[in-house]
């Protein structure tokens, strides 16, 4: 049966109740400080955001959180901008994620249905032990494929990328003009280089003509990688890092779940976990990605919204945490690299820590699996997943009304509180977990997932699903005989 599901208490709605005077301040900053050229208006900027904050409140966690709430106002831009799905799972469905191993999977083997999505648990509590006050009730993924930095291998006119040049042409004649009237050496400096990057677009017809030819590259290797991924040469794509980034944001409702709007101290004191995973290959497994990021961390851990992890504090470097950077006890690298303006920057790395991939390290195994077990089930063809309305006598209202009164229904949705969800498992048997763990007498026997070939020549891959089950330990026999499809 399908939940009633309140869509004023989704994490997007819910969010602007609880932290609507940080968001307001926070935008207010934004348009402030973003690409302010003037430093005297920018520090001032920051100094007002900081001072939302209480004076105990560190420097560090001040702009930890402004970061990274700020990256998550982006995240939720993009889900919207992505279609705003949610896939709401019923509670057994998320345990036999838990019982599935998955580790193992190939990311080539999981096809995204969106490029963000937001995965939702209700009332189950998939992380106990987080928190006293909090409970996560889903999580949002965002992800920055090798395919959308192709650009899905579609075509631009020529007309478009005129446009666009002239528009970043405008931009750089704005920065020139800024700077080459202030005062000073710096003034000077930003002026002469703002002065080169103009000269260099004095041939907007030229410059066209490269994207027309980069284009092409694009589409080609967008080919090649639908149709022989092995063989494709990733790094002669100039923008290239890696083939799929994908963030994982848990959402906290507190555990009375009363939504109230939070002080500056309960923001600072709400705890926050991400995970990150980067698959460098179309090939490279969970596992393999997991491994990689506990490796080093360039850029941006899941603990930290500092790129780099760095913060320099009179005259020494220090991580997130206060404590100074040793680069002789093999927790960190050091590497210089050059800014967009030539400038040369020490980027120090941590290497072999788990908070690079995930900033509660005692949940990554859970997260791990509920996450990659859900975007298998979406790939799955026995999949049981239904798009109804949050309110079940809502739906049952549209299904029943005649064509015309069903239109009229569609467009009040959204005024009367009810959108389109989509509801995974809650049509199939339910599973009683109240056998396994119970008694020594029955345990799980794991799942996994196989990527089934199939088709002529076995030319086709799959999702198979392998279930868990209810072991009986006198018999070993399944209370529910898994189904091989």
């Amino acid at each position: 049966m399908i939940p009633k599901v309140k869509i004023d208490d989704l994490f997007f709605k819910r969010r602007q109740r609880e932290m609507g005077d940080f968001l307001e301040q926070l935008e207010i900053y934004e348009e402030e400080a973003h690409g302010e050229q003037d430093e005297k208006k920018r520090l001032a900027a920051e100094d007002k955001m900081a001072a939302f904050f209480p004076s105990s409140a560190s420097e560090r966690q001040t702009w930890n959180i402004v970061l990274k709430e700020g990256d998550f106002n982006r995240a939720i831009s993009d889900w919207q901008s992505s279609g705003s799905a949610v896939f709401a799972f019923r509670d057994d469905l998320l345990q036999m994620f838990l019982q599935s191993d998955i580790h193992d999977m190939p990311i080539h083997a999981i096809h995204f249905p969106y490029d963000s999505l937001y995965l939702y648990f209700g009332d189950t509590d998939l992380f106990p032990g987080l928190s006293d006050q909090y409970q996560v009730d889903g999580v949002l993924i965002s992800t920055d494929s090798l395919y959308r930095q192709l650009g899905h291998g579609k075509a631009e006119s020529a007309e478009a990328l005129m446009s666009r040049q002239i528009d970043f042409r405008n931009m750089i004649q704005s920065n020139f003009d800024h700077w080459r009237k202030q005062k000073g050496a710096e003034a000077e400096e930003k002026a002469a280089y703002w002065r080169s990057r103009l000269d260099g677009m004095a041939d907007l017809h030229s410059l066209v003509q490269k994207d027309l030819e980069k284009i092409q590259l694009h589409q080609e290797m967008y080919q090649m990688l639908q149709t022989d991924p092995d063989n494709c040469d990733y790094e002669s794509f100039e923008h290239y890092w890696c083939f799929l980034h994908m963030t994982v944001e848990a959402t906290l409702i507190r555990r009375d779940k009363g939504v109230k709007r939070l002080t500056p101290q309960e923001i600072i004191d709400r705890p926050a976990f991400t995970a990150i995973y980067t698959f460098n290959k179309h090939s490279t497994t969970i596992a393999q990605a997991i491994q990689e990021g506990i490796k080093e961390c360039s850029g941006y851990a899941a603990d930290c919204a500092f790129e780099g992890l760095n913060w320099e504090s009179e005259g020494r470097m220090e991580d997130m945490y206060g404590k100074p950077i040793d680069l002789e006890n093999g927790e960190w690298r050091v590497d210089t690299r050059e800014d967009s303006e030539g400038q040369a920057h020490n980027e120090y790395i941590r290497l072999n820590n788990v908070l690079n991939v995930c900033s509660q390290p005692d949940f990554i195994d859970t997260i791990t699996k509920v996450v990659f077990n859900a975007l298998c089930y979406l790939n799955w063809r026995e999949r049981d997943v239904e798009e109804s309305y949050s309110d079940p006598k809502f739906q049952t209202e549209i299904s029943s009304a005649p064509r015309k009164k069903q239109e009229k229904l569609r467009k009040k949705a959204g005024h009367l509180g009810y959108r389109k969800l989509w509801f995974c498992g809650y049509n199939s048997p339910r599973v009683d977990r109240s056998q396994a763990g119970g008694s020594v007498k029955t345990h799980w026997r794991r799942g996994h997932w196989r990527n089934q070939l199939f088709g002529k020549g076995l030319s086709h891959t799959r999702l198979t699903w392998i279930r868990p089950v209810i072991v009986k330990k006198s018999e070993e026999t399944p209370t529910n005989p898994t189904i091989y499809r």
